[in-house]
């Protein structure tokens, strides 16, 4: 256990302060490093000068003059001027034991505690991390982490704080505070903590998770994982086949490209599915769900849902609640399920199927496309046509349902009841139920 002393006379407790050290640093922002102290138990003093304001403790332990078994008790830092840094003391390591683990290891490990005064930033301390696979953990103030290259676990602590994981397969916890978290090169988990936290996963095959509070998820490249926790979150997939998941709050998504898998979790979400043939589920609450391009699979589950299913040949599930469909261009099949739902096939020859519940069948789309009606109930359900696109005036005389020999109904409107550019053109089959034009059919 070492007590670890800064500059502004905050004293705290750092365990494991050095332990199984190749390389590791120490960063100030001050240009001009000073001297750095290393009081042995011997009695004997060795002073290094280094460069940039950075101390490479491997590099000191080899600058020793005489590399016996002389202990290091405590550590002094001082600018050019004379004024303390910081203090370590209460430690007890030989010089013997720094020499094998500084040649022998490649696990680092840089326990903070309240380690560097960082005058005139808006960081308290820096910790860089250097090569190898390193153990770095923050303070109660707001700490920049560096992990440099290799596999590195970083955890922040309390304070807002920046995490860096740099190359490697790195391990980010932001602790408590509104963190930032950076995974860079490499496959990385971070994870936020307690705060409203940036998480940004880079390139690579990434894992977040947002934790407590409104967080911002971005995944980057690679196929990524995406969890916002409690909280308001809003997550970006990026490029890749990702998963988002919102958990708890009223969330944001976004797929971006590929192939995602989108999740609402509870509360009023919105999703948006991108490029890519996505599969997007609200889950609870009333969500708003858009696939985007690509062939899409969108569910609302419970809630009051609205759906979108844009470019490409789409699947619409409202489910539970009274839900609004839309399935845009191409050949969409919209299912309403459980409520008073609302239905508008748009572009192309789709499939729709009200259910449960007093249905509305809008046909606001003229592209010579015919939308088929299944479970059509008289007397519930309801057909709207948009006379601001199939012409004429509004009311039901200009419509005629036929039955042909596979009882299949068919509707057709006729926008001048004459021959030539007002012909009768059909506007939709039914299979399974019948509809009745004076009741069951508006032209609005």
């Amino acid at each position: 256990m070492a007590t670890i002393t800064n500059a502004t006379g905050y004293t705290g407790n750092a365990q494991e302060w050095l332990e199984h050290i190749s390389t590791a640093t120490v960063s100030s922002s001050d240009a001009n490093a000073g001297t750095v102290t290393w009081s042995l138990s011997s009695g004997t003093t060795d002073n290094d000068n280094p460069n940039g304001g950075t101390l490479v403790l491997a590099g000191t332990i080899a600058d020793v003059a005489t590399p016996d078994a002389d202990t290091i008790t405590s550590l002094s830092a001082y600018d050019s001027n004379g004024n303390l840094l910081f203090t370590v003391s209460d430690f007890s390591l030989t010089l013997a034991q720094l020499q094998t683990l500084s040649s022998s290891h490649d696990l680092d490990s840089l326990i903070a505690g309240e380690f560097d005064h960082h005058n005139g930033s808006e960081f308290d301390h820096d910790i860089a991390g250097g090569d190898g696979n390193d153990h770095q953990h923050g303070s109660q103030f707001a700490d920049r982490i560096h992990g440099g290259a290799g596999n590195d676990h970083e955890f922040g602590g309390a304070g807002n704080d920046a995490l860096y994981g740099d190359a490697g397969n790195d391990n980010l916890n932001g602790g408590a505070g509104d963190d930032q978290l950076y995974g860079d090169i490499g496959n990385d988990k971070l994870a936020g903590g307690v705060g409203a936290d940036i998480l940004s996963g880079g390139d690579g095959n990434d894992s977040e998770d947002g934790g407590a509070g409104n967080d911002d998820l971005f995944g980057g490249s690679g196929n990524d994982v995406l969890a916002g926790g409690a909280g308001d979150d809003t997550l970006s997939g990026g490029v890749g086949d990702d998963v988002l998941r919102g958990d708890a709050g009223n969330d944001t998504l976004d797929g971006g490209e590929g192939n995602d898998f989108l999740s609402g979790g509870a509360g009023a979400d919105s999703l948006s599915g991108g490029l890519g043939n996505d599969i997007l589920k609200g889950e609870g609450g009333n969500d708003f769900i858009d696939g985007g391009d690509g062939n899409d699979k969108l569910d609302g589950d419970g809630g009051n849902d609205t759906l979108l299913g844009g470019l490409g040949d789409d699947i619409l599930n409202g489910e539970g609640g009274n839900d609004v469909l839309q399935g845009g261009d191409g050949a969409d099949i919209l299912v309403g399920g459980g409520g008073n739902d609302t239905l508008i096939g748009g572009a192309g020859a789709d499939m729709l199927y009200g259910q449960g519940g007093n249905d509305v069948f809008v046909f606001d789309t003229n592209d010579g496309s015919v939308d088929a009606i299944y479970g059509f109930a008289t007397g519930k359900d309801h057909i709207n046509i948009d006379s601001s696109v199939f012409g004429a005036e509004t009311g039901t005389n200009n419509l005629t349902y036929t039955v042909d020999s596979n009882h299949i109904g068919h509707l057709y409107y006729d926008a001048d009841g004459q021959e030539g550019a007002g012909a009768a053109v059909e506007i939709a089959s039914i299979h399974g139920g019948a509809v009745n034009v004076t009741t069951d059919v508006s032209v609005i």
